[in-house]
């Protein structure tokens, strides 16, 4: 009777599937399955996120800072800007008060008229209408977008027309605009206060 030859087990085979139970857990390749198969990416380590993380944080509170010192020095000229209109408006000189005003004006004083930077100027130097006193109870100041600044509050005028006192209580709205590097005051709109009754 022939003699039997034993079959060697193929031992590579059984090295590269000795694991086939985790290769299946990646689609159920294995290399000695599937030659192409490669198995999935390492996670990226915790230390190299974590330092990701710190840097975009880093970057993110340098932005706001900057931004943040934008707006405050955007607050100030404004402020300073609008300190010059009134002086100029209560020493009635259109010159001086020409150069604070945007070309594109439009002044809607409480009684409804509304001014042109043109005839604004008019008005100004005609001394019609004497200014003696702006007294602000509230002015507020808000950067809405890059070059644009809000004004908000409360103002009391104290002036003369035809030789007659009066005091106009006003609540306000006014917009400033950076026009060329240069503040210009764009719009004014403004009503009067009711009386208090006494």
């Amino acid at each position: 009777m022939a003699s039997m030859t034993k079959r060697k087990p193929n031992r590579t085979q059984n090295k590269s599937c000795a694991n086939i139970g985790s290769a299946y857990r990646y689609g159920g390749n294995c290399a000695g399955l599937n030659p192409e198969y490669r198995p999935p990416p390492s996670p990226l380590p915790m230390k190299i996120l974590l330092r990701w993380f710190l840097a975009v944080l880093a970057l993110g509170l340098v932005v706001r800072r900057a931004c943040a010192a934008s707006e405050a020095e955007d607050i100030a000229a404004v402020t300073a800007a609008d300190n010059e209109r009134v002086a100029a408006i209560l020493a009635g000189d259109a010159e001086r008060l020409g150069a604070l005003l945007s070309d594109d004006l439009r002044y809607a004083h409480s009684s409804g008229h509304i001014d042109t930077k043109a005839t604004a100027l008019a008005a100004t130097a005609s001394h019609r209408t004497v200014h003696e006193r702006h007294e602000y109870l509230e002015r507020k100041f808000t950067e809405v977008a890059p070059g644009v600044v809000l004004m908000t509050g409360r103002v009391i005028f104290h002036e003369r027309s035809g030789g007659q006192p009066q005091v106009l209580d006003l609540n306000f709205l006014a917009v400033w605009r950076n026009e060329g590097g240069h503040w210009r005051f764009l719009a004014w709109q403004s009503c009067k206060n009711p009386m208090e009754s006494k």
